[in-house]
């Protein structure tokens, strides 16, 4: 399984304090050169932590070392004065993976994915056009959402499930609550790949909790920011990087 770093809260840690410090490129270059395997930034129309300069930084980085920079972000985002709009930030930064999430523009973060009724028309002619931006299109949805085949016809090459309610489980120790999230996490995951779908997860993972996910099968990719950028705290940056890889590998 794949790891990408996502570094927005450095941006954010950053920002609450101006200037560049601590600087994304310093923290993504070393992240790049012990391993991972590609970086995420999610911007948000406020600006509240990544930055469209980010996201052109960490695309040039992971370019010239061959990994990949995954965007996320809701298409239906709008330019404003300070930010461009998610599909022109993609067509201007041209990220090998664009993760498509259906935020609200004041969310302090992601909560839920795309149903079956999201993906209209327009929708996939929006896949058809971003497609040909950026190697790989993901959609966020939730665990237990099984009905695919819509989604490949689409254009979709992955999906990544939210992995939020499983965390928030794993948190209370609720051994009912963390079985039934992973039987919905499973039931996702299995779907997918009967349809030839690359599977990804991603939010609230960490160290403990990983474990479990593991159990089900072989995910292509898990996207972790909050709880490695903790954890480079608790342990420093490189023995922080080696546990998250030797978890994922």
């Amino acid at each position: 399984m794949n790891l990408s770093i996502n570094l927005n809260k450095i941006s954010l840690l950053r920002n609450s304090r101006g200037g560049d410090f601590p600087s994304i490129t310093e923290f993504g270059q070393q992240l790049l050169d012990l391993g991972i395997d590609g970086l995420t930034l999610h911007p948000r129309p406020d600006l509240r932590h990544a930055t469209p300069k980010d996201c052109e930084i960490l695309q040039k980085l992971c370019h010239d070392k061959q990994k990949e920079l995954n965007l996320e972000g809701n298409p239906a985002s709008k330019s404003s004065i300070i930010y461009p709009g998610f599909l022109n930030l993609v067509r201007s930064v041209k990220p090998a993976q664009v993760t498509l999430v259906p935020d609200d523009e004041n969310q302090i973060t992601s909560d839920h994915g795309y149903t079956k009724h999201e993906i209209t028309e327009s929708f996939i002619d929006l896949i058809s056009n971003l497609s040909k931006l950026a190697k790989r299109i993901s959609i966020f949805v939730d665990a237990g959402f099984i009905d695919l085949n819509h989604i490949k016809l689409s254009g979709i090459d992955c999906i990544e499930i939210y992995t939020g309610p499983f965390a928030a489980a794993c948190n209370l120790g609720n051994s009912a609550m963390i079985d039934k999230q992973l039987a919905l996490i499973e039931a996702t995951f299995q779907a997918a790949k009967e349809l030839g779908i690359r599977v990804h997860i991603g939010h609230d993972l960490n160290l403990e909790n990983l474990t479990y996910i593991q159990q089900i099968g072989k995910f292509d990719e898990a996207s972790i920011g909050h709880a490695f950028i903790v954890d480079c705290i608790r342990y420093g940056i490189v023995r922080a990087t080696e546990l998250y890889l030797k978890q994922v590998k």
